[in-house]
């Protein structure tokens, strides 16, 4: 996928991780130079599945209508060549299994900071 051109719009540039569910990739926007995104791809066998999708798109509605610093801002939804997306803003920082597997467990201090911001 990276290295495709989503849509006539999306150049996908690298991926970012995978899951279950799919993946996601790094990409720019072809007309707004120098705008990065995060572009959430739904398997393609569980783009086959309506249900998925209805929720996939779900997902996609509501993350979009929600403004808060503690939300991905979701900018767009399509399916193109049998692929279901959203684009989202592209957020810089490390996951926590990274930041554990390199640093080892948080400080109280640490941890009540994420807590905060996940409860919020």
């Amino acid at each position: 996928f990276v290295g495709k051109l989503l849509a006539g719009t999306y150049h996908v540039v690298r991926l970012i991780g995978k899951g279950g569910m799919g993946a996601i990739y790094e990409a720019t926007h072809t007309r707004l130079q120098g705008k990065r995104y995060a572009i959430k791809v739904l398997a393609p066998h569980l783009t086959e599945e309506p249900e998925l999708l209805v929720r996939f798109r779900r997902e996609a509605e509501i993350a979009s209508q929600l403004g808060h610093d503690n939300i991905v801002a979701v900018h767009d939804f399509n399916v193109a060549d049998g692929r279901a997306y959203m684009v989202m803003e592209l957020l810089e920082g490390e996951d926590l299994a990274a930041r554990l597997s390199a640093h080892g467990a948080l400080s109280v201090e640490e941890m009540k900071r994420v807590v905060d911001h996940v409860a919020s």
